[in-house]
């Protein structure tokens, strides 16, 4: 009779792995593009200030993990945070084009790693498997999974240690420790280890053996952090400049910080704002965890249980130290493990607890992985197309025609280019969506040199491999415009004015620039910063403003000129402008 429970259990877990991978499956159509890569860092905010071309920490990772994985010094590129889990992004992005194998094993190693940590409790590996925090995380390639993976099995051979006494447990408890502050920033690790040395000072053992096991676990933790390294040491092999260059580290963590709210991590966990977009960052576990913490504290300290005071004392460092730092919800991402544990312990004899939980998981998990909500890739287009963003709008699309980057790049340009578009403004309407298909009434208003420009287009979209894309026409820039056609201007009257242009990625230093071009234009530094900031910078030029006119004293058309990146070009007040198609003119302007 046992067995027809335990079968259902697998059944499920196995179930739950498979629709949690189904509804991920987009990891799989992935290929690592390199030189996209390094176009999108190095026009991003990381490298020009104020860029709304922004690169998020998971695609800054593929970035710099690739780098590292090709031999960069990971003290010369995002030297702030440690490069373990980017390492090995780049190694999968280097030999497989695809770092989401690592995020997908990190998924499945901590499964395993969970299982014989609850003693080979199925009930409670199906709690963890279920919860959305953890499970959303094989989408991304941040470093929050591979730390709780690296925590978890630090956790569990420290208790393990503790119940056999075993050095081997030990040893390979402060090695993960180690490879835990070689992940991410190390700020848990100090807390951590005074922790860990009270618990082996308090372990049964005479004096002698207790001063030997802290040496043990210290020296096993350093042994880990220098692996995590390991992209350095290919390289260079000497650790004394290793050890100096630690310093970068500490200037960077040792200036001001922003204010902090000390209470953000109890805000999330007991009053989170629940939206369709960010219910994958909460679980009922967290909720359940915290509440537990400190009876559970005072009852292991009475009992003197220290493997489950050591779990419980964990839990409380993690929570403690994210009240003093900058916060985000996924920071909480290793104690959920832990608090699973606490509450598997504290409601062992009262399964329905267990059951109600994960059925609440199940229903969180749906809402994460199987809803996804259409506007949400409505708005990233509308955003690509209004800052005439080309790489991301590229990779936004579906074509149903075979047209390269550059050439889709090249032909939205010559449209702007050609109706002297100087700003776009998109407003989204009846959106229409179901399982596989959706539409919406895109309302785009072109500001040209000769007026505003109305251009309302049906937008259609279409799920692939779990992914929205635009089913891209050449006639949402205009009805009827194909890539072939040629735009001819004439009958252009009035000049009215001289605008200016600017390359922004030729602003190599913004406040000289930004000084140089307020001088010869009728805008302010303030507003002309504002400008540039609606601009993707690339290798195009963008509209800033009007160049001022000529005095005696001064010539503002050399001196704008001579300004990197600067161009100018006469702005008409009225054309027409048309273009052919079936041997009939089709104007834009008349």
């Amino acid at each position: 009779m046992k067995k027809v429970p335990v079968i259902c259990l697998i059944s499920v877990i196995l179930f739950t792995i498979s629709f949690i991978i189904y509804f991920s499956r987009q990891i799989f159509s992935f290929h690592y593009d390199p030189v996209y890569y390094d176009n999108y860092y190095y026009h991003s905010q990381w490298n020009i200030p104020n860029s709304t071309r922004g690169i998020s920490d998971g695609e800054l990772y593929k970035f710099i993990g690739f780098r590292l994985a090709s031999g960069e010094n990971p003290f010369n590129i995002n030297y702030e945070v440690p490069p373990l889990a980017k390492f090995l992004y780049g190694l999968a992005e280097k030999y497989f084009s695809n770092p989401y194998i690592v995020s997908l094993i990190f998924y499945l190693l901590s499964a395993i790693v969970f299982y014989f940590f609850s003693k080979k409790s199925l009930s409670t590996t199906l709690l963890f498997i279920t919860t959305p925090f953890l499970a959303t995380q094989i989408r991304e390639t941040m470093l929050d999974l591979p730390l709780t993976f690296f925590f978890l099995t630090q956790c569990y051979f420290f208790t393990l240690f503790l119940s056999n006494k075993k050095l081997k447990n030990l040893i390979l408890s402060g090695i993960f420790l180690g490879l835990a502050t070689g992940t991410k920033i190390g700020v848990y690790t100090p807390f951590l280890l005074i922790i860990c040395f009270l618990v082996l000072i308090l372990n049964k053992s005479n004096i002698k053996q207790k001063i030997k096991n802290i040496f043990i676990y210290s020296f096993s933790t350093f042994s880990g952090y220098c692996l995590a390294y390991i992209s350095y040491f290919i390289q260079h092999p000497n650790p004394i400049p290793w050890l100096r260059l630690h310093q970068k580290q500490l200037d960077f963590y040792l200036k001001p910080q922003s204010i902090v709210d000390h209470l953000a991590p109890l805000k999330d966990i007991f009053i989170h704002k629940f939206t369709i977009e960010n219910i994958g960052d909460w679980s009922p576990i967290l909720m359940v965890g915290s509440i537990l913490l400190i009876p559970l504290l005072v009852f292991f300290i009475k009992t003197k249980k220290h493997q489950y005071l050591y779990l419980v004392l964990f839990c409380l460092v993690i929570l403690l130290v994210n009240c003093f730092i900058p916060f985000f919800p996924r920071y909480l991402m290793p104690i959920i493990p832990i608090f699973i544990l606490l509450i598997s312990f504290t409601f062992q004899k009262h399964p329905t607890v267990i059951i109600l939980l994960i059925l609440t998981n199940f229903i969180f998990l749906y809402q994460s992985m199987a809803i996804d909500k259409v506007e949400g890739h409505t708005n990233a287009v509308a955003r690509f197309i209004s800052t005439r963003n080309y790489p991301e709008l590229y990779r936004s699309l579906n074509f149903s025609e075979n047209i390269n980057e550059d050439e889709f790049s090249t032909t939205l340009e010559y449209f702007h280019n050609q109706i002297s578009t100087k700003q776009i403004e998109i407003n989204i309407s009846d959106i229409k969506q179901d399982y596989l298909n959706a539409s919406a009434i895109f309302n785009i208003k072109y500001h040209t040199d000769y007026g505003p420009l109305d251009n309302k287009i049906l937008f259609t979209f279409q799920k692939i491999n779990n992914q929205w894309k635009t089913n891209w026409e050449w006639n949402y820039l205009w009805p009827n415009y194909f890539p072939q056609s040629t735009i001819y201007i004439t009958n252009q009257k009035n000049i009215q004015s001289t605008d200016v242009f600017i390359i922004p990625q030729d602003m190599h230093d913004w406040s000289s620039v930004l000084s140089q071009i307020e001088k010869v234009t009728n805008q302010t530094t303030s507003t002309l910063d504002q400008t540039i900031k609606t601009n993707i910078p690339d290798k195009y030029p963008r509209y800033i403003g009007t160049l001022k006119k000529n005095t005696n004293q001064i010539n503002y058309k050399t001196a704008a000129l001579s300004i990197p990146g600067v161009s100018l070009k006469p702005s008409y007040q009225s054309a027409q402008i048309y273009f052919i198609k079936d041997n009939q003119k089709i104007f834009i302007f008349d």
